[in-house]
This record gives structure tokens, sequence and C-alpha cells, in this order.
């Protein structure tokens, strides 16, 4: 059993491996070699936090003396060929649904995910989740909606207004907005600046059509935004965040920092970017010339308890899964998530916390 000391050094050389991974550095060897309980840890802590790939990466670049035991090593190499495989499915599948749409009048635009994941240098290493789609009105989504009933799929509604339903058994979701705030007197400058700044194509591979994503503006706003909304419910796991800063690294070219600024500004969420932008820095890597906007916190400490804490989406937090529970508990549960963040709430994004807490009470309760 390790002591709390030894846990702090894993997780750093956790951090260590994952910044190699994800800009291709040589990673600092100061911490290695490791044992092999310590290696069991880091290996589930790359798993719990859905960057298994990126951190196999970063582990291909040790010296042959500092790698890990042939028994983790070979369930690593299973579990990135694994990963790879469904980036292949995921793709396939994306393109065909996205073909199916577009043969029948709808052009949807496509949120985080895949899009994201073509910023990487190896898309296929990033892991995937789910199919996000935004279709600009309501008519557009009952058409797809249509569609893909008429394809065999069963529809689900959800809280928020969006849709899922399992497409090739991928999950995909459809959502009447691509920028989640939660501050209703916002609503209407983010949609401004989205009709204003539009959309671009990108080619992904593995699929045959041009896809739609977010212009790189609103494609920050939308990663920045998300982050915050899982960060101050269940919590929000390392792969989002190293997906912000590959965007920033990608797409710093394409925008005005200042007009970043301003923009955070408009929805409150300076000091949260703030914050965001030195986990970025300290913990994942990143040159501060990438930041979304020159400015940052001098310690991002307490996003990283938030990101150690929960792992992928909360999953590791206590009360997250729903198995064996009456829906009454979970929804406490849920309740008592939001109240224990609320500190942070308060600190770095005050106003935008409130309204997602009271969006997000009001839908569990």
């Amino acid at each position: 059993m390790m002591n709390v000391s030894d846990s702090d050094r894993v997780t750093e050389t956790f951090f260590i491996l994952l910044r190699a991974g994800l800009w291709g550095k040589e990673p600092d060897l100061n911490s290695f070699p490791l044992t092999v309980e310590e290696w069991k840890v880091v290996f589930t802590t790359a798993r719990q936090q859905t960057v298994t790939g990126l951190v196999y990466q970063g582990v291909c670049l040790l010296p042959d003396k500092f790698l890990p035991p042939q028994g983790i090593l070979l369930k690593w190499v299973a579990a990135v060929d694994a990963i790879e495989r469904l980036n292949v499915r995921m793709n396939k599948s994306l393109g065909e649904l996205y073909g199916l749409f577009l043969r029948n009048g709808l052009e949807p635009v496509l949120q985080k995910g895949q899009g994201i994941a073509s910023l990487y240098d190896n898309p296929l290493i990033r892991e995937c989740g789910d199919i996000d789609l935004y279709f600009t009105c309501k008519s557009d989504i009952r058409k797809a909606l249509e569609i893909v009933r008429g394809y065999g799929c069963n529809v689900s509604a959800m809280s928020d207004g969006s849709y899922n339903f399992l497409f090739q058994n991928i999950e995909v979701e459809i959502h009447p907005f691509l920028v989640d705030i939660s501050n209703p007197f916002r609503k209407e400058y983010i949609y401004r600046t989205e009709k204003r700044l539009g959309f671009v194509k990108i080619d992904m591979k593995g699929c045959d059509t041009e896809i739609s994503v977010p212009s790189p503006f609103v494609n920050l706003i939308l990663l920045n935004t998300h982050i915050l909304k899982h960060a101050l419910g269940w919590g929000i796991g390392v792969r989002q965040l190293c997906d912000m800063a590959m965007a920033c690294h990608s797409l710093h070219d394409s925008y005005g920092k200042e007009d970043m600024k301003n923009c955070c500004i408009k929805l409150g969420i300076r000091k949260w970017t703030r914050l965001l932008n030195a986990f970025m820095a300290d913990y994942l890597g990143m040159d501060e010339k990438y930041m979304l906007f020159n400015e940052r916190e001098k310690d991002a400490g307490r996003l990283e308890h938030i990101v150690m804490k929960g792992g992928n989406f909360g999953i590791n937090r206590e009360g997250r899964k729903r198995e064996g529970k009456s829906d009454f508990k979970s929804k406490i549960d849920t309740a008592r998530s939001f109240i224990s963040n609320m500190n942070i709430a308060l600190r770095y994004a005050p106003t935008e916390g409130f309204w997602t807490f009271y969006g997000l009470v009001k839908g569990q309760l």
C-alpha cells in the first residue's frame, strides 16, 4: 500500500507521461523507475481519466530500463488497440449517419468528439465517447428524428431538450443548442456569435464526406463552457482538458485573444478561464502562448483536485453510479455533488455557476 507522498509522486508521474504523450516530447525521468504497484496505479489512472492512449504514447518515449513490467505493458497495448479499433468504427458510423442526413437535405454540426480528435497528431489514440450533433432549428431536429426512427433507431428525449439513440451501436445525441450556456441573459449573445462566425468543414479519416464543425472561436467557447458545466457537477476528466489544450494549440492563429477575453467577460467566465489556462500550462505542459487569452491564475490546484477526484465525468465520485439506487436517491446524490462544488462556482464563475446549479438541480428535483 502506498502512503500519501507515494500517491502524490505517482500522480505527478502520470502527468509527466501524459505531457510527453500529448506533445511528443521526452518525459522527465526524475520520477523513474516505478515499482509494479506504482505502474498499476498509473495504468488505472489513465483508464479512469480516459487518456490511456495518450499516456501510452508517453510510455513509448521512455528508455527501455524504465518501461512498465511486461504484464502491464501487454494490457496497455491491448487497451490502445481496442481504442484505435473503436475510433475507426466510430468514424465509419459518423460518416454513414452524416451521409444519411445529407441525402435528406440536412447538414448537422458535429460538436466536440471526433471533430476535436482530428486536431491530434494521432486522432485514433484519443478515446472516443459518443456523437454529438447540433441542428440549427427545431424543424431540422424533427426531420432528423423521423429519419433515424425510419432507420430503426429508438429515440429517447432528455430533460434539456436533447435526444439520444443508438446508431450502429454507437450512442448519438442530438442537441437544440451549440454552446451550453446556462445564464438565460447570455443565450441571445452567444447565439448571435454563433450565427456571425458560422461553421467550417473538415475532412476526417474514415468519413466519405466533409463534416461541419463550429468555427474555431465558437469551438473553443463550446469546449470551455462544457468543461465548466461538468466541473461544477459530478466532475470532469483529464481527456476533456487535453481536448481543450489541443484545440488551443491547433486553433490559436484563428481568433483574436482580446476578442476571446471580451467574450469570456461577457459570459462571466473570465476568472474560470484564467484557471483553465493555468491548468493547461502547469499540468498539461501547454506553452502559455497558446492560452485562450494572456491571463492565468497563479495556481490550478483547485481544478486539479476536481479532475483527479472524479475521473471521467465523475466516474470515481461516491454516489455517481446509479445501479441499485432509486431515482430519488440518484437525484439527491446529484444535487449533493452540485452543492459540494459551490465554492468553485462562487470563486470562478458565480453567475454562470448560479444558473448551472439552478437548471441542473431543478431538473433533478
